[in-house]
């Protein structure tokens, strides 16, 4: 055998073991994951359960609590000292429509705005017309006189007008309202939509929700549009958005109708301020407390704007403004201190609840993060908002993963324990199997008395009993089969030259072969005393069997053979036609008998040769036996050369003497025979001049 050794026992020990160690791990990978679904399931189940009754709670607050800031504004605007007010800010702001402001004090009012108001919005990318938003009039009077110097710390003006009496008797009355955490300020509006008063003296004081900034504001459209479809002292809820009166800080408002006996004579705001919504929605901070862990709760309003403060803002603001994509609304969220107003919230617990669904699953929050979440709207005030309680899918999986760590730890251990055992039961298992490979090895390399193992009684001593037989009977089938062979070949070697006999004993090239050569017949005699029989047959044998060796050695074929006649030709394996080849042969031929003849008295053997140069043809004849055969007209012609020879001699036609090339003189033969009817010139070729034979 050639080529690297391959050792089956070894690898079947390694996959023996690792087949082990598979088995062990796949058991510990089966029972973990299936106890893994299992947990998760339950963990899903119970948190999805936790999550449920935690976000209803915080539902039941939200709506308590916005409910009670809003029969708060309705309690109060049926006081009847709330509705004296009213009247009187009311009246008092209409005179001053007349009152104008001097040069200076125009000035002030116009650069105020410029740098204090207008300018800040326009660097957050606000637009915001500067004529627009300017107040007139009354407006104007009044901020000029309380808005601007309480904005620059400075005294402010004397006001002589009614309305600095009325602010003097009910400024107090109605500031006391803003000492609640969840209010920011008052404000009166008047029956034809002018905010009259604002306790915190911003610049919405006087303006015109018909005609101005806030025309179309979530206050404008709650105060002219939705509070006079309800009913007599329900209240409703302006949602939270940038206020731009008040320094685009985010802004909701409890309307509530002031009436004056029967008569709606305008409206009581109460501003909402973000912090106490924000004490709603989070507990207080103690997200622990309600069973929220690092989750959260949000509200979510029309056009899925954010109405409450989101827990990744209130614990790290900058972290918070880091994840939102768009510079420009991070931009106007760190200017306006929250993301309330402005960040929107489009997400899919969002959509299904804003469409008057509950969601309850696995989502994407604000900032793409993967939650579990429970979403659903509620109704407050006639805003329409979605309560949002998102639970981070890491803290819902944490458990999943403490435990994968521990079969992490299992298999840690488990794994080298199996691999041991494995390895051990493996070598004890393939411990029979080397001998018996190794016997098989030598058998294979041709090893046919190999030496058997003692592997006792069991089924790899029967193994190798079994091939120590295989191996004596191999050896008798090829012996049996190498002298069927060698037979074959010397029976082929026989009949046919040995070039066409390859070294499988196979017959190779059958074709005709035409060449110029030189045709040999030769003719033994056998002269000896009749009592010596078996002396003549045994030199007729050995000449044969030496003349065919001698042909071998000068590259002639035999092509026939009898006990005393031959049959020869040269020239197939030369470039020449052969003739100094056949001088040569027949030079060897005539020494081969007087060597053998040596008792005349006892046996002598005469050579007659006859050679003819010449086109011949050599193949295989395979009609009734296998035959090779030379065909052409030199074949007849030295057949009939050698029956004119005389004893000892060699006679050649009028061609083999052309063709040689010899120092040896060349008789004319004292014979003449006539073929197909044309003269033969033959010549002799005395022996004693014969030269010694030279073999290719």
């Amino acid at each position: 055998m050639s080529g690297r050794r391959v050792k089956p026992r070894r690898e079947l020990r390694r996959q023996l073991a690792q087949t082990l160690i598979g088995t062990a791990l796949v058991s510990l990978l089966t029972i973990g994951a299936v106890n893994f679904l299992a947990s998760r399931a339950l963990l899903e189940e119970g948190s999805r359960d936790q999550l449920v009754a935690v976000a209803e709670g915080r539902i039941d607050s939200i709506e308590n609590g916005v409910e009670r800031v809003l029969d708060r504004a309705s309690i109060t605007a049926t006081d009847p000292e709330m509705a004296e007010a009213l009247s009187a800010f009311t009246e008092a702001f209409e005179a001053l429509e007349d009152e104008q402001l001097d040069e200076a004090d125009d000035a002030v009012v116009d650069e105020f705005y410029a740098d204090r108001v207008v300018e800040p919005l326009r660097e957050i990318g606000l637009e915001v017309d500067e004529n627009r938003i300017q107040p007139t009039g009354a407006a104007r009077y009044l901020q000029s006189r309380y808005t601007i110097p309480a904005a620059e710390g400075v005294a402010a003006p004397v006001d002589d007008t009614a309305y600095a009496d009325v602010l003097d008797q009910y400024d107090d009355y109605l500031s006391q309202f803003t000492d609640q955490a969840e209010i920011d300020d008052i404000v009166l509006i008047s029956s034809d939509g002018t905010i009259v008063y604002t306790a915190s003296k911003y610049v919405d004081l006087g303006a015109d929700l018909n005609d101005g900034p806030l025309d179309d504001s979530s206050l404008a459209v709650a105060t002219l549009d939705q509070l006079p479809r309800v009913r007599a002292g329900d209240s409703v809820l302006a949602d939270f958005e940038l206020y731009i009166p008040g320094g685009a800080r985010p802004a909701a408002f409890a309307l509530a109708a002031v009436e004056d006996g029967s008569e709606a004579i305008g409206t009581l705001g109460i501003r909402l301020s973000v912090d106490g919504l924000n004490a709603i929605t989070t507990a207080g901070g103690d997200w622990e407390g309600v069973g929220m862990g690092d989750g959260e709760t949000y509200a979510v309003g029309p056009e899925s704007i954010l109405q409450s403060e989101s827990r990744l803002w209130i614990e790290d603001p900058q972290a918070y403004l880091d994840r939102i994509d768009d510079p420009e609304v991070a931009g106007v969220i760190e200017f306006v201190g929250s993301p309330v107003g402005v960040q929107i919230v489009d997400t899919e617990p969002v959509r299904v609840a804003a469409e008057g669904e509950t969601f309850e699953g696995k989502a994407t929050n604000y900032v793409g993060e993967d939650t579990f979440s429970y979403a659903r709207q509620v109704v407050v005030g006639g805003a329409r908002w979605v309560i949002v309680a998102d639970q981070p899918a890491d803290e819902l999986r944490a458990p999943l993963w403490d435990y994968a760590k521990r079969l992490g730890l299992v298999l840690a251990i488990v794994l080298p324990l199996a691999a041991l055992v494995g390895y051990v039961i493996a070598s004890r298992l393939t411990r029979s199997i080397p001998p018996v490979v190794d016997m098989a090895e030598s058998i294979a390399a041709g090893e046919r008395d190999p030496e058997v193992p003692p592997l006792g009684s069991n089924e790899f001593g029967d193994l190798a009993v079994q091939l120590e037989r295989m191996a004596v009977e191999l050896g008798r089938q090829e012996a049996e089969l190498d002298e069927e062979f060698e037979q074959r070949r010397r029976l082929l070697l026989s009949v046919l030259p040995e070039r066409l006999v390859d070294g499988s004993g196979e017959i190779g090239d059958t074709q005709e072969s035409i060449f110029e050569g030189t045709v040999i017949a030769v003719v033994v005699e056998a002269h000896g005393d009749p009592a010596a029989e078996e002396r003549v047959a045994e030199l007729l044998r050995r000449f044969g069997a030496e003349a065919e060796a001698d042909a071998e050695e000068f590259d002639i074929e035999r092509v026939r053979t009898a006990a005393d006649r031959f049959l020869f030709v040269c020239g197939a394996e030369n470039e020449d036609n052969g003739v100094d080849q056949a001088i040569g042969f027949a030079d060897d031929l005539a020494e081969l008998a007087d060597r053998l003849t040596d008792d005349p008295d006892e046996a002598q053997l005469d050579v007659s040769i006859g050679m003819a140069t010449g086109a011949v043809a050599t193949g295989v004849l395979e009609r009734g036996s296998l035959t090779f055969t030379v065909w052409g007209d030199p074949v007849r012609r030295a057949m009939a050369i050698v029956s004119l020879a005389g004893s000892r001699d060699t006679f050649v036609d009028a061609s083999t003497a052309h063709a040689l090339q010899t120092r040896s003189r060349l008789e004319p033969a004292p014979h003449v025979v006539a073929l197909d009817g044309e003269t033969m010139e033959l010549f002799v070729l005395p022996r004693s001049e014969h030269e010694p034979a030279v073999s290719n």
